[in-house]
This record gives structure tokens, sequence and C-alpha cells, in this order.
């Protein structure tokens, strides 16, 4: 946080009174204090949204494994090599691709939902420990710029953990949405080839 001269200081205070009605420090004060909590709210809707991309990738893969299950128990042995010869070599490649796909979605859901590091603002036991800091000073010590610039640091700490959690909630929702899209295709795959293998049985 940048600090003005005291002139500019006193100039602002004036002005500030001038047109709240009250002291200038009492409306920095609240300023800072309004928007720490406005921080506070950001990162939990942030937070809100990571653990939601994680439930959407599980929801993903568990999608993707019942669609693999579901070949895998009507796939039976001569299976492939009776598609290739009712429908041609491209019906054995689609429903062996299929597979795979499905295969490759469940294990980027997975890596969609592993465990990341992202910073986080200041802990419970950090902000009990800070606030008696500040009790503990000496009465001369403690003044409204010591709360300030404590408040200065709470803000930039709350800056620092925003950007970073918005970041990774962009990355996992880049490669939740990539998963979705596989997974998609995958169900396209497989409903083609549940078809292709009943009528090859049948017939």
């Amino acid at each position: 946080m940048r600090k003005g001269t005291g002139t500019e200081s006193g100039e602002l205070d004036r002005v500030l009174v001038a047109r709240s009605g009250v002291d200038g420090w009492s409306l920095r004060y609240r300023l800072l204090a309004d928007a720490r909590s406005n921080c506070a709210k950001q990162y939990e809707d942030l937070y809100a949204t990571f653990v939601s991309l994680d439930k959407k990738a599980q929801t993903t893969a568990a999608i993707a494994g019942l669609q693999l299950a579901g070949i895998l128990g009507v796939l039976q042995k001569g299976s492939l090599d009776a598609l290739r010869a009712a429908f041609g070599i491209w019906a054995m490649y689609l429903t062996v691709g299929t597979v795979l796909l499905l295969a490759v979605v469940i294990g980027a859901c997975v890596i969609a939902m592993k465990v990341r590091e992202v910073p986080v603002p200041f802990r419970g036991e950090e902000d009990a420990q800070a606030v008696l800091d500040l009790l503990e000073l000496p009465p001369e010590e403690f003044g409204a710029e010591t709360v300030q610039t404590h408040l200065g640091e709470y803000l930039k700490a709350w800056t620092k953990a925003i950007r970073g959690m918005a970041s990774a909630a962009d990355d996992k929702a880049k490669s939740v949405f990539l998963c979705q899209v596989l997974m998609l295709v995958g169900l396209f795959g497989t409903a083609l080839s549940f078809f292709l293998l009943i009528v090859t049985v049948w017939a």
C-alpha cells in the first residue's frame, strides 16, 4: 500500500470528512475492513467452484467407467473378428478406439482431481497471533497507522491467495471440460459399438 505524504493524507482526510461526515481514519478503516470482507467472500466462492469441479470430474469418470464396463461386458472371444467380417475393419477400430478413449478419459479425470497446492490467506491461528501481537504493543505504538498497516498486510495476503485459487480453478475447469468433451465422444462411440455388436450377435 502506497504511503502518501502527511500533507496528502491530511488533505485526503479533510475531503473524506467533508463528504462522509466522519473522520478520515474511520472511513479508511471501514474501506480496509470492507475490502478484507469482500476478499474472504471471493476466496470462499472460488473454493466452492474448485470443489464443484472435482465433483464434476468424479461424475465424468464414473460415467466413462460405466461405458467402458458395458463394452467390455458385451465383448466376447471372437467379437472383434465378427465385427470386422460383418462391417469391415472400421467397426473393429471403432470399438477398440472407444475402449481406449474411455480409459484415457478416466485417467484424465483422475489427473484433474489430483491434490493441488494453492496459496491460502492467514490461517485462524496466524490471525489470532497477529491480533495478539498488536494488543501487546505499548499504547504509544498502537495507533491508527499500525492498524492500517496490519490490515494492509491482510489485503496483500488475500490478493495473493485469490489469484492463486483463481488460477488453479481455471486450470481445473479446462481439464474437466476436456474430459467431458471426450466422454461425450466416447458415449457416441459406445452407443454405436453396442449397436454393431448386437447386430453381429443376432446375425
